[in-house]
Parts: structure tokens; C-alpha cells; sequence
């Protein structure tokens, strides 16, 4: 098939797909079906496939896409690079498309290491990401790419490092951080709460992820 780009590469409706499938096939649609883009990390297309959604770009080793996923993705790109995992490969491939930011489906699961080093491979690459979790929506927040939300009071709120963090900042909660240090295995910033209006998170060196909660059947969150 030849090669599909997103209508509009600069646009934030772009869902990434992974295998995990801890959160509901009924919300995957629902993603999916407000996205302009839907890539999948291999057999993240069966996913999509099982939710009933469109997958218009699988991508990685390819190894465990079944006949479903084959048959549901528009585009298949086949990367057999041993060194990188399926994350890696999906989001290097979005980056060259043109793709600057996306939200991630599909990352939680029963495998913890595979959930670590999909959290890894986001650190690793220069897109702005976004994960969707089954309870909560977080944030990669690093230098220049701060985050504002809108949210109502009493939202659950947590700051996690994912390297050493200095200069965050945090607004709108009820126990708000000015100028502090976090670190992995140092302090960190977990069941604070929002004030309702803005919440607001930047950071001047370092990477960490801003949790919001939210309830798996609220509509997506763009």
C-alpha cells in the first residue's frame, strides 16, 4: 500500500496504539473514532481490530500482529530491528511523518517491564506524548513542553519524575510545588488534588508525568 501521512501532521488527534489491554475495547473506539490517525505498535492493531476501530498504520517487527490486525491496518510497515522495541519503532515512524504530538493507548497490561520501557522509549523521543489510562490521563512534561488543564475540584493529581527534576512547578492543586526538586528516588508529588480551573505543570530540567485522573467512560479528551 503506499505510504499514508496524517491529514494534518501537526495535529493533536493522533492516537499510538500499544498491545496492553487493561482499559475497555468501548473507550479504544471511542479514541480511535475522534482521531485523525491511528497508528499501531504491531499487534496493537488486533486491539483496534476487536474494538471495531480503524488502524490506519501498523508498524514494528510485526511478530505477533494477527490475521485480524493484518487485515484492519490501511498500511503495514515492517521494521526488523532487534535493538528497538515496538514503541521505538512507532514512534521514530510517526516523528519522520511529520507527527509532533500523539496520545498513547494501550500501555498498561499485565507485563510491568514492557510498561516500563514503553515509558522509556517516550522519554527517549522529541514528541510531545500523552497516555490513556484506564483511570487517569497523564502528561510527559519536560523542558518547553509544559501542560495546562482545565479541571474540575477534587480531580487526583500526581507529579512522578521519571529522572531527576529540578525547577517544577505545579499550580491549581491543593498542594501546589514552587521551584522544587524531584527525583526517582527522592521526592515526589503523588494524591495531591485540583483546586478546579487551571492546572499548570512545567519543569526546567528533568522529565516527569503529570496524572490526571478521570473516568475510563468519559468521552476523549483532546
Amino acid at each position: 500500500m503506499p505510504a499514508t501521512t496524517p491529514s494534518n501532521a501537526t495535529s493533536e488527534r493522533v492516537l499510538a496504539v500499544l498491545g496492553g489491554r487493561d482499559a475497555s475495547l468501548e473507550s479504544l473506539a471511542a479514541w480511535a473514532a475522534s482521531s485523525e490517525f491511528v497508528i499501531a505498535a504491531d499487534g496493537g492493531a488486533d486491539v483496534l481490530a476487536a474494538a471495531g476501530a480503524r488502524c490506519d498504520l501498523a508498524v514494528g517487527d510485526l511478530d505477533s500482529i494477527g490475521p485480524a490486525g493484518l487485515a484492519l491496518a490501511r498500511e503495514t510497515l515492517r521494521i526488523e530491528d532487534q535493538d528497538t522495541t515496538d514503541c521505538d519503532k512507532l514512534l521514530d515512524e510517526a516523528w519522520r511523518r511529520g507527527v509532533r504530538s500523539l496520545s498513547v493507548f494501550g500501555l498498561e497490561g499485565d507485563r510491568l517491564d514492557h510498561l516500563l520501557a514503553s515509558v522509556s522509549s517516550l522519554v527517549r523521543s522529541p514528541l510531545r506524548s500523552r497516555l490513556v489510562l484506564r483511570q487517569a490521563l497523564a502528561w510527559l512534561v519536560r523542558p518547553g513542553q509544559d501542560v495546562a488543564l482545565d479541571l474540575p475540584p477534587g480531580r487526583v493529581v500526581s507529579a512522578l519524575p521519571l529522572q531527576p527534576c529540578d525547577g517544577v512547578w505545579l499550580t491549581g492543586v491543593r498542594w501546589p510545588l514552587s521551584d522544587a526538586a524531584l527525583s526517582p528516588g527522592g521526592r515526589v508529588s503523588v494524591s495531591n488534588e485540583s483546586l478546579g480551573g487551571e492546572v499548570a505543570c512545567r519543569v526546567r530540567d528533568g522529565a516527569l508525568l503529570l496524572f490526571a485522573e478521570s473516568a475510563e467512560g468519559e468521552a476523549p479528551w483532546w
